[in-house]
């Protein structure tokens, strides 16, 4: 009984390494040695753990997105007791990661690491599956925040997200110096 134990908290201590590394590095850095690496055990415990890479890859997925949809909910519950000032910062700060007190450095790796799992999606059954499935609760997230505005939200959470999307695409390959700022102030004008 206790082995068994043993072996389900291996396996999701594994599970959390893949995560973190998925979150910090992104999918091309994602093997089945650095996670190994990154759990600190020997690499044959991931393929004694996994079927696949693909199904730790979906797991550790899953595992990023639900962390997602956590601090998107701590954000929109802030918004909400009026912590923070305005819809459009609310969203910017629910949907991506860390806060605007991050340094610009790290926000960009983190937002970086993000957008490339989403763009592996085209390419991964498994990643797409998992990013599919939070996609309700994301769009319910995005819905709160817009029922709370002072001002009245006509765009669908669909027209809002793409819109987050493309102003942080844009600030990450631009370089823009304050990317939260950039991002809020692009926003904010489409909600207007």
């Amino acid at each position: 009984m206790r082995r068994q134990q043993r072996g389900r908290d291996r396996r999701q201590e594994i599970i959390q390494a893949g995560a973190r590394l998925l979150a910090a590095a992104g999918p091309g850095n994602f093997s089945a040695r650095r996670v190994a690496a990154e759990a600190g055990v020997p690499l044959a415990a991931v393929t004694y753990y996994f079927e696949s890479l693909d199904e730790l890859l979906g797991l550790a997925t899953a595992r990023v997105v639900a962390g997602w949809l956590d601090h998107g909910t701590r954000v929109a519950q802030s918004f909400i007791n009026g912590d923070i000032p305005d819809s459009a910062t609310a969203l910017i700060l629910a949907l991506l990661p860390g806060s605007a007190a991050m340094p610009v450095t790290q926000w960009r790796l983190a937002t970086l690491a993000r957008y490339e799992l989403l763009l592996s999606a085209g390419r991964s059954p498994v990643v797409s599956a998992a990013l599919a499935a939070v996609r309700p609760a994301l769009n319910e997230l995005v819905t709160t925040i817009a029922k709370h505005s002072a001002t009245p939200i006509t765009l669908s959470a669909a027209t809002i997200l793409a819109v987050i999307d493309g102003a942080a695409v844009g600030a990450i390959s631009e370089n823009v110096p304050d990317p939260v700022a950039f991002m809020i102030d692009t926003l904010g004008a489409a909600l207007r």
